[in-house]
């Protein structure tokens, strides 16, 4: 029911953050890159895990447009407007300042979602009492957790090896490649899973 889920909801933002913190430390102190730079990248992967767990608890209680529509198309579009705005104005954006923007823009999409999705909670979910089985929610929690970051890593894997095997402008332009490439793919992954709940 309702307390498996409120639960894994604060498990989804403790788990991955112990995960960026370590991201953070690795990146600084012993790849050396800034630490602007790490905080973005460990920022976004906390968000990017949140949207994503997010989604699951959307499509339950809004269903699966606004989930995917949050999730997958709504901080994607910011961003890319974002960086149209910024690129029209004349200038460059570095590393740190594309996740910076991409945080900013799944902090909106992750708002939109969250308040979506308790507005669309049945009453008796939203008016339930707290309730201490740490136990069992634990095992829901990490299950839905490890799915939800291992989704957000192995979207950006190849970002990663291509970081490591050659330098941070390169996988910086794959990124920005891949992914316009892939945008269309994103859309036809959403009507799918809308044509076929």
């Amino acid at each position: 029911g309702a307390e498996p889920l409120l639960h894994s909801r604060i498990l989804d933002l403790t788990l991955p953050l112990l995960l960026a913190s370590g991201m953070f430390l690795v990146g600084h102190f012993v790849m050396q890159e800034s630490a602007g730079l790490m905080l973005g990248v460990s920022l976004y992967l906390v968000a990017n895990s949140l949207i994503g767990f997010g989604g699951h608890v959307a499509r339950y209680a809004v269903g699966i447009l606004l989930a995917e529509g949050t999730r997958e198309i709504l901080w994607k579009t910011l961003v890319a407007a974002a960086l149209l705005l910024i690129i029209r104005g004349g200038a460059t954006v570095n590393a740190t300042e594309f996740f910076l923007i991409a945080c900013a823009s799944l902090a909106v999409a992750l708002l939109l979602q969250g308040v979506a999705t308790v507005r669309g909670l049945p009453r008796a979910v939203r008016g339930a009492g707290p309730a201490m089985r740490v136990r069992p929610w634990m095992g829901w929690s990490v299950r839905l957790w490890m799915t939800s970051t291992l989704e957000t890593l192995n979207q950006y894997f190849d970002v990663l090896v291509i970081y490591l095997l050659l330098d941070a402008p390169a996988a910086g332009v794959y990124f920005v490649a891949t992914r316009i490439a892939n945008a269309f793919g994103t859309l036809l992954a959403a009507a799918h899973g809308f044509a076929t709940r």
